[in-house]
């Protein structure tokens, strides 16, 4: 992990990621799902749900100690019980990957012009039975080139685990090719 402290200039970083993939995730002021689990664990949150038979979350989220009723579901997954996508974007996709290669283009913008509100738009790309996925970003145009995309950029969510976070990506010249 490489960590970045405000007047700490890359080429000096405090840390470095093990998998370079995770470069620009990192630095980021957003808290990440692992660790809102992590804290709510500590602080026994969960012990507010448990007399209100809280619900099956899915996908790894947790009871919402504010609404037992719902789940605090993992980034790129909503709806009360984590099995839906998120709403919150009406450019969001849902795809079958197919044997040839199909062009997206997703336009995300921050529309509400503060740094504290985050726009997110969350597409899914899903691979027959017993297939993989192959991604390739031929493109990201974002003028907000800033570590851990604190502004612009896309995240992509290869891990088998889907709590965690994925790797992000602000400008097309860091952006691999993928195959999960």
């Amino acid at each position: 992990m490489e960590m970045y402290f405000s007047g700490v200039p890359p080429r000096n970083p405090a840390m470095a990621t093990i998998d370079q993939n995770y470069y620009r995730t990192i630095g980021s002021g957003l808290i990440s799902f692992a660790d809102l689990l992590m804290v709510n664990k500590h602080f026994q949150c969960e012990d507010v749900c448990k007399s209100q038979n809280p619900p099956e979350c899915d996908r790894g989220g947790f009871p919402n100690p504010k609404n037992c009723q719902t789940c605090v579901c993992p980034g790129g997954y909503g709806g009360p019980l984590c099995k839906d996508q998120p709403t919150e974007c009406n450019e969001a996709l849902t795809k079958t990957a197919t044997e040839e290669w199909e062009q997206i283009q997703v336009n995300a913008y921050n529309q509400v012009g503060d740094r504290y509100n985050y726009f997110k738009c969350v597409s899914w790309i899903k691979a027959p039975e017993g297939k993989k996925i192959q991604v390739e970003i031929a493109d990201i145009t974002s003028y907000a080139d800033k570590l851990g995309c604190t502004a612009a950029g896309i995240e992509i969510k290869i891990q088998e685990d889907q709590r965690l976070t994925g790797p992000r990506y602000a400008m097309s010249t860091q952006v691999p090719f993928y195959i999960f």
